[in-house]
């Protein structure tokens, strides 16, 4: 499936569902940081579940991008406005939307479901939508930004990297991640 999202982006996802589904309990699935195809969902699927799995930054499902690991923990990071992760969670939300958009959806029954950069982002959604009723966040990254930092692995090494180099975006930096870090979003998530 593809669906527009902010800055006109086209998100590319696997949308899997059982047969004559109706009313049926759904997953979102949140991909990781690395650049690895996602496969198709029709395992979760032949056991009832509707499943929705999206590349977070938008790119194609079913293939591997031609740079394996994009560094984009830096980008826009000098304001929460430009910062790469509100495009990511904005992608997000619309994947959610996109999900109970659809009549075979229960949206009492919807969870979320991700590793590493999509854990972190499945919690910060789960705070922000009363729609996601249960969580499963794997070795969750964006949760408590200031010690991910002093443990400097990556990918959180180009941000300390970047503060490093240049210390006057310290501030503004810390500022911005205090926005996308999902410790701040937890007293939300019910």
């Amino acid at each position: 499936v593809q669906y527009r999202s902010l800055a006109d982006r086209t998100i590319h996802g696997w949308y899997a569902a059982p047969s004559g589904a109706r009313n049926r309990p759904a997953i979102l699935y949140l991909s990781g940081y690395g650049a690895r195809p996602i496969p198709p969902p029709v395992g979760l699927a032949s056991r009832g579940w509707v499943v929705l799995a999206i590349d977070v930054r938008g790119n194609p499902v079913d293939r591997v991008r031609a740079r394996p690991f994009e560094d984009y923990g830096t980008e826009g990071i000098a304001s929460p406005d430009t910062y790469a992760y509100r495009r990511i969670v904005g992608h997000s939300l619309r994947a959610l939307d996109f999900l109970l958009s659809r009549e075979e959806v229960d949206p009492d029954r919807v969870a979320v479901v991700g590793v590493s950069e999509g854990g972190g982002i499945g919690l910060i959604l789960s705070a922000l939508s009363p729609s996601v009723a249960a969580i499963a966040a794997d070795a969750p990254m964006l949760v408590d930004f200031p010690l991910s930092l002093r443990a400097a692995s990556w990918p959180y090494t180009e941000i300390a990297r970047l503060m490093q180099q240049r210390p006057e975006t310290r501030a503004p930096v810390m500022r911005t991640l205090r926005y996308f870090d999902a410790v701040n979003f937890a007293p939300d998530v019910h």
